[in-house]
């Protein structure tokens, strides 16, 4: 699917609840593959340099939240975890090891982020409280997915949405998301 397609679809999806094999999910689930824990792959050159460039140029929905970092290092790849203040989102960014890289096409992914809410569900919140809570929670994601389309478009970094086919269509490869922008010659 193309990443403008697959935009536009997040920006004018309903958020309500269908049936999917028995299961009742968000509808950005089973169209878009919206879920906690949505990853993204990325080929970055520099990895510092990415951050300090994200950092800078990041706005979460163009408000004045930037991004509060704290930063991990687990064996030689470097990890940052980072959360949205006000939002229950926070993305978790890692390097993959040189062995396991992942390839798309002719592009090579070195790089993970995974999109993640990390709502705690409160036993004294009705259900209608938490339906409502885990749409707003999906809702956010999805909000998320666009903004850093837009970042890593505008920064020329070829990236793939590998869950983007959505639960609806599981089996349809044709759905997934893959930016890759045009080089100059």
């Amino acid at each position: 699917m193309k990443l403008d397609e697959y935009l536009k679809g997040l920006r004018e999806c309903q958020d309500e609840y269908v049936e999917v094999d028995g299961r009742t999910i968000p509808m950005l689930t089973a169209e878009f593959g919206i879920y906690d824990n949505f990853s993204v792959i990325l080929q970055v050159g520099d990895y510092n340099s990415w951050i300090e460039n994200l950092k800078r140029n990041y706005n979460y929905l163009g408000s004045n939240k930037s991004l509060d970092a704290e930063r991990f290092i687990h064996s030689e790849n470097p990890t940052t975890f980072y959360t949205i203040p006000d939002a229950e989102i926070a993305l978790h960014i890692s390097v993959f090891d040189r062995n396991k890289r992942i390839r798309g096409g002719i592009e090579i992914y070195n790089t993970s982020l995974i999109i993640n809410t990390p709502y705690r569900w409160n036993p004294q919140d009705s259900e209608e409280l938490r339906k409502r809570r885990f749409l707003e929670s999906h809702r956010q994601i999805s909000n998320l997915v666009i903004d850093l389309s837009n970042l890593l478009k505008n920064s020329k970094i070829p990236f793939s949405f590998l869950k983007s086919m959505g639960w609806n269509h599981q089996e349809d490869y044709s759905k997934i998301v893959t930016y890759k922008p045009l080089r100059s010659s």
